[in-house]
């Protein structure tokens, strides 16, 4: 009996014909050999005629494969012939054969994995369609047809045939075919469905009812393992290997993992794979590779926490703060190489916090009221930062004779809730980033809006002395209409209302994913707040007509420093939760978020640099209002 070999995709059609041949003697040589004595002459004849085409696809891969790796397999797969020749033991031959194959493997010359998770009901049927009348409906290898063929079909639920399996390995028999047997090339299926109905064979052996307690526990411990890659390339025997180092309870290990339909670590919720990743943190910190806990700490956040922050905090905001402070204290307590009791001791604190977390998104449904309350704070809080900013920049171009701008103001706005609005509707293209790049773009933009701020509010706090405000009525303002520059102040009201559309799409949507009976909750908040910030900017407007635009200016430039100083902070902690500067804890814990106020040094320092240059610019404005008035 030999492989066949379809004329195409040569040589990637050999270096799969060279895998399936080593996949074939790891799991049928216990049938031919066992404690040193044949038991099976014919399928012994096959392991020598499998290891000698081994050898030979060997030498001949080897005119087009120009890589050391691969020409050094040559002594195993001598090696392999040795051994067979010599009735080894079968967990030596096995040895071998897994050796070769992650070997070839890893030089990536084809591809091993699906493009996507495969899709079992689709193998389902090209099964029952291609696959049952020789195999049998339940891969038993009792089809109709079995009874006039020789060698008999596989039976996929035998043990030893089941142990030994891998998707790969299916896939590359449904692909290639075997000479001397039933089994054919099926060329006519297309990439995906081959794979489909190689994860679903995988799968026959191990089709039991696992509770959804212990699935969820499963699932959380393979976040970090289950990938694409290792289900499709793992044996059934790895996978029991990998769940007794997990004490995991492989009659309740194998339904799950054969059963995926998708990676565990991007699922509903992440903090399954946060969990895995401080696991594997813990790990790597007691085996002294302090890099590589600290890497496996800042994923956990990052990759883990982040993506679920904006749901948390639709739910309980209190409990984001909790799960933030705790993994960075993890990673502090790494920086600082504590003793090993006490890292663990912060992994079990972000631990408990992020499993409460995780009760809370997998077990609450909001209701129409709860979705309304919840939406209408989001809401409020964000439109009420935009609206007094727009408020500000229109009352100052009223007070100054150039209200005839204001529709650029007004139409910058009203396109920024409009974007806003389409943004929810395709939330998930618009925050696709990244936890690590939004970190990284939230510190950049908090940069630039404090260099901005810093600007704007010495440029305000300068105008507030007299001199400098009667020459920059005269010179500025009624420049600035004439010159007819209005599209500057769209701009800007457009970013500043923008900022806070797309801030309040993602707690929105957050909120929408756990709605119990649709938006319509939601639909509400929008209504009822529009209303409440028009009957204030009524108000507001009636109110500042009568305030003294220098006054309007002092105490807005005032307002500026105080969110420059916030923003610095909220800049910096993004940078230390992206991992791109050191945490720096202070012995104290007066974290107020709201406020940018974080009890670390780099936070702290950044604020303090900040009020220096705020003061010793407004120093300046004063200084020079004084020689002006002199002059």
């Amino acid at each position: 009996m030999s492989f066949s070999h379809p004329n195409a995709d040569v040589p990637k059609q050999k270096v799969r014909t060279f895998i399936n041949l080593l996949d074939y003697i790891g799991k049928d040589y216990p049938r031919a050999v066992q404690d040193g004595e044949i038991i099976s002459e014919f399928e012994y004849n096959e392991m020598v005629n499998f290891s000698r085409q081994v050898a030979d696809l060997h030498t001949d891969l080897g005119k087009e494969i120009d890589q050391p790796s691969f020409t050094t397999l040559g002594n195993n797969i001598a090696k392999l012939q040795k051994v067979i020749t010599e009735k080894a033991p079968a967990e030596k031959v096995r040895h071998l054969t897994s050796g070769i194959r992650e070997a070839i493997l890893k030089l990536g010359l084809v591809k091993v994995t699906p493009k996507q998770w495969p899709d079992w009901g689709n193998g389902k049927q090209i099964f029952e369609k291609r696959c049952q009348s020789c195999h049998g409906a339940a891969g038993l290898g009792d089809g109709p047809l079995a009874a006039g063929l020789n060698p008999p079909p596989t039976n996929f639920q035998e043990s030893a045939n089941a142990d030994n399996m891998s998707p790969l390995q299916a896939y590359n028999t449904i692909r290639l075919g075997l000479d001397g047997t039933a089994m054919r090339a099926f060329s006519e299926l297309s990439d995906q469905q081959v794979w489909d109905v190689a994860f679903y064979i995988n799968a026959l052996n191990y089709k039991r009812e696992v509770p959804d307690s212990i699935q969820t526990t499963i699932m959380q411990t393979l976040a970090d393992t289950a990938t694409l890659r290792s289900v499709s390339l793992y044996t059934n025997q790895q996978w029991k290997e990998l769940f007794r180092s997990k004490n995991i309870d492989a009659e309740q290990g194998m339904p799950v993992v054969r059963g995926l339909t998708g990676d565990p670590s991007s699922s509903s919720s992440t903090l399954a794979k946060a969990l895995a990743l401080l696991e594997n943190s813990q790990q790597a910190y007691l085996n002294r590779n302090y890099s590589q806990a600290r890497r496996y700490a800042l994923d956990a956040y990052l990759d883990g926490v982040e993506p679920e922050e904006s749901q948390i905090h639709a739910a309980n905001p209190e409990l984001v703060k909790q799960v933030e402070t705790k993994m960075l204290a993890v990673r502090s307590a790494i920086q600082n190489r504590v003793d090993e009791q006490e890292v663990a001791t912060k992994i079990q604190s972000a631990t408990l916090a992020i499993q409460e977390a995780q009760n809370l998104l997998d077990n609450q449904e909001y209701s129409f009221w709860v979705n309304f309350l919840l939406a209408a704070s989001i809401l409020l809080r964000e439109g009420l930062e935009a609206f007094l900013i727009i408020m500000v920049i229109l009352g100052v171009l009223r007070s100054v004779g150039a209200g005839r701008t204001a529709k650029y103001v007004h139409g910058g706005w009203i396109v920024a809730l409009l974007v806003g609005m389409g943004g929810w509707f395709v939330v998930q293209s618009l925050i696709g980033f990244s936890s690590l790049q939004r970190e990284l773009m939230e510190a950049i933009g908090a940069g630039v809006a404090v260099a901005m701020l810093i600007y704007i509010g010495f440029w305000m706090h300068s105008k507030t002395h007299a001199t400098q405000w009667t020459r920059f009525i005269k010179e500025r303002v009624q420049g600035l209409a004439s010159r007819e520059s209005m599209w500057g102040l769209a701009l800007l009201s457009f970013i500043v209302v923008f900022r806070e559309a797309f801030e309040s799409i993602i707690f929105l949507s957050s909120i929408s994913l756990k709605s119990a009976g649709g938006n319509a909750g939601i639909y509400l908040a929008l209504i009822a707040v529009a209303m409440l910030i028009t009957g204030i900017g009524y108000v507001f407007n009636r109110v500042t007509r009568n305030i003294p635009v220098r006054q309007l200016f002092r105490y807005s430039s005032l307002m500026l420093a105080v969110l420059a100083v916030i923003l610095i902070g909220k800049g910096v902690r993004s940078l230390q939760e992206a991992g791109y500067i050191e945490i720096g804890s202070l012995p104290v814990n007066w974290n107020i978020p709201a406020l940018g106020l974080y009890t670390t040094w780099p936070t702290i320092l950044a604020q303090v640099a900040v009020l220096t240059i705020i003061g010793g610019l407004w120093y300046y404005s004063n200084h020079l209002a004084r020689q002006l008035q002199s002059a």
